[in-house]
């Protein structure tokens, strides 16, 4: 990340153990390089200041850019223009889905679908290793355990806490671990090491009723996975009759360098099996 911004190492005060450099020095650097330089004072003036009728002129607010958001254009640029991205969409049955997490809360055991996404995730990585992958630029790193990434939205910005080990959680304790990364993570209380690891992030935008889309991947996981709501729509069923269902979209973006079309295509098949036959999941 420094390379590409032009910045040496030497030149970056570290705030790691020992003096360590770490990433969030290298995101603060850029930020405070690219931040613009302060006017000198003038009076204050309205935010927002009508132009007159017959003028052409409009009124501007202008916003200065937070180090976040500054961090958040540097990655995501990176992202997208070194990255060669291809997208695997798929459409899920997702009856059995809430069923299975009725019967969970009718148990005393509350867990959010995102929550259950997670761990759906963390299975289809475990039957399908080859997705289980982060790229550098010398090898592939292929981890140990499944670290799972969750995009959250905070004040003016997202950020992608990472979960441990979610293959080997139960779900009660995976949805309350979910819960606290996701509060610390909107109070900025997260540590550097949370944010890091991972060889894939889940990032669900459903409860604000979005139908589908698709995300850009957070190097150097290999893949990222975009869901929507789940939704009314006509299903036919294996005997070919047709009725109203519930169904659940996604998409997963994927690294092709790291990653071949014909894995990923199994990737999804994995993680349809276990969404639409979530007793996995309980595991």
């Amino acid at each position: 990340l420094a390379a590409r911004a032009g910045i040496p190492l030497e030149a970056i005060e570290g705030t790691g153990p020992g003096g360590r450099v770490v990433r969030a020095d290298v995101e603060r650097a850029i930020a405070t390089r690219t931040a613009p330089v302060p006017a000198a004072p003038v009076p204050p003036a309205p935010a927002t200041v009508p132009a007159p009728a017959s003028s052409a002129e409009e009124a501007v607010q202008r916003i200065p850019h937070s180090r976040l958001r500054l961090a958040i254009a540097s990655r995501l640029s990176a992202a997208k223009a070194e990255v060669p991205h291809f997208y695997l969409r798929r459409t899920l049955r997702a009856e059995a889905l809430e069923a299975f997490r009725a019967d969970l809360r009718a148990a005393g055991v509350e867990v959010s679908l995102t929550a259950l996404l997670v761990k759906a995730v963390a299975l289809a990585h475990r039957r399908v290793p080859a997705l289980h992958v982060r790229w550098t630029p010398d090898a592939l790193e292929v981890p140990d355990r499944v670290d799972v990434g969750v995009a959250v939205a905070v004040e003016g910005g997202l950020v992608a806490p990472v979960l441990r080990d979610v293959d080997r959680r139960s779900l009660g304790q995976l949805g309350r671990d979910l819960t606290d990364l996701a509060e610390r993570a909107r109070a900025g209380q997260l540590r550097q090491a949370e944010l890091e690891g991972g060889t894939i992030t889940v990032s669900n935008l459903g409860m604000f009723g979005t139908e589908e889309f698709a995300a850009v991947l957070n190097p150097p996981q290999a893949a990222i996975l975009a869901v929507g709501a789940v939704l009314d729509a006509p299903v036919v069923d294996p005997d070919g009759a047709l009725r109203a269902g519930r169904v659940l979209h996604c998409t997963l973006s994927v690294d092709h360098r790291a990653v071949d079309g014909a894995d990923a295509a199994r990737w999804m098949a994995a993680l349809g099996a276990v969404l639409e036959q979530p007793l996995a999941l309980a595991g």
